[in-house]
């Protein structure tokens, strides 16, 4: 995909820590792209907000995939995990109740909340 900095390899091992965190497994189909969405919404401030289309539309561009392709894999990936302790999972790795118990969050949700949350701990380091 694109060319990793330092900063870049932070950001990733940062990002993995928290898919980890909140149960999603790295076998699991869509990993790689859930991973790369997050990343490139932290490091572009004008991503965020958003279609998360957009996003996957460069994930696809650069991984040689096409966006339903993209679409689909991040949605298994955030849907192999159960909806319930997806929630608790998130809301304890932000240290606040960002979704009720009963939400069921868009993958579009998690990813922008994800790279929220890793651009600001990169930033505090």
């Amino acid at each position: 995909m694109n060319e990793k900095r330092p900063q870049d390899n932070r950001l990733y091992k940062r990002i993995t820590s928290y898919l980890y965190k909140i149960g999603v497994s790295p076998q699991v189909m869509g990993f790689a792209y859930l991973r790369e969405a997050i990343r490139i919404c932290s490091q572009s401030g004008t991503l965020r907000g958003m279609p998360a289309k957009r996003i996957y539309g460069e994930i696809a561009r650069d991984g040689g995939s096409t966006i339903v392709r993209v679409e689909r894999n991040i949605r298994h990936a955030i849907g192999s995990l159960d909806d319930k302790e997806k929630v608790k999972k998130i809301n304890g790795l932000m240290g606040e109740e960002v979704f009720k118990e009963y939400e069921k969050p868009t993958s579009g949700k998690i990813i922008y909340l994800l790279a929220d949350k890793a651009a600001e701990d990169i930033a505090d380091t």
